[in-house]
């Protein structure tokens, strides 16, 4: 597992949003074409009730298909953070990492020892 010396500080070009019809977006995002959706608390809530129903529809699985003892797994693109942090609760033993453009849907707070999020370009290489 990673330590915190892989952590670095977000620059102000990934923290930066604007406001486009009374809503909030990552300005990084839509210069570089990789992300449209807004970055606000109406669209953090709107994945959050995604997440709840996609939770209830598949019977609380949170894998397909069932594996019984993950030692990874990597969650691209991970919105509000809550199936990772699901994922990490449940699987304790297995490291879970989420990488997502934008910083502005999750609480960093709402971590476990076996969770990392990072703030990442993955159409960077």
């Amino acid at each position: 597992m990673a330590d915190q010396a892989d952590t670095v500080e977000l620059s102000d070009e990934v923290q930066e949003t604007f406001l486009l019809h009374n809503r909030l977006f990552q300005r990084y995002a839509i210069n570089n074409n990789t992300y449209f959706v807004p970055v606000d608390e109406d669209e953090t809530l709107r994945l959050r009730i995604q997440h709840s129903v996609l939770t209830m529809m598949f019977d609380n699985r949170f894998i397909f298909p069932p594996i019984d003892a993950p030692r990874r797994v990597l969650d691209c693109g991970f919105g509000t953070g809550e199936w990772a942090l699901q994922v990490a609760w449940e699987y304790s033993r297995c490291e879970v990492r989420g990488i997502d453009i934008t910083p502005h849907h999750h609480n960093p707070e709402e971590g476990l020892e076996n969770l990392y999020l990072d703030v990442d370009d993955l159409n960077m290489s």
